[in-house]
């Protein structure tokens, strides 16, 4: 386990391994990186999208709920956990 942060989806391409985490920041899941991780990603359990966006709606967090509809079948694990983006790497 370590965590890698890449600026760009094709850097990753010398430290993909699996099973991974996606930190998804923009409430769409419509554009962006995002899209190739779920297509990359999505069909295996193992995987997990965390959705950090702190205005996401956590009502009927699951699978099924719309904002995850236009990327079905999606296998991975999704969860909501916003993150505070007042803090700085060192707090």
């Amino acid at each position: 386990g370590r965590l890698t942060i890449v600026a760009d989806v094709h850097a990753l391409g010398a430290v993909y391994r699996e099973p991974c985490v996606v930190f998804a920041g923009h409430p769409s899941l419509r554009f962006g990186p995002v899209l190739h991780f779920l297509r990359r990603w999505g069909s295996n359990p193992a995987n997990a999208l965390v959705l950090a966006d702190p205005y996401w709606n956590k009502v009927g967090m699951d699978n099924a709920w719309p904002i995850m509809q236009p990327h079905h079948p999606v296998q991975m694990r999704v969860m909501f956990a916003p993150l505070d983006t007042r803090l700085s790497s060192a707090q």
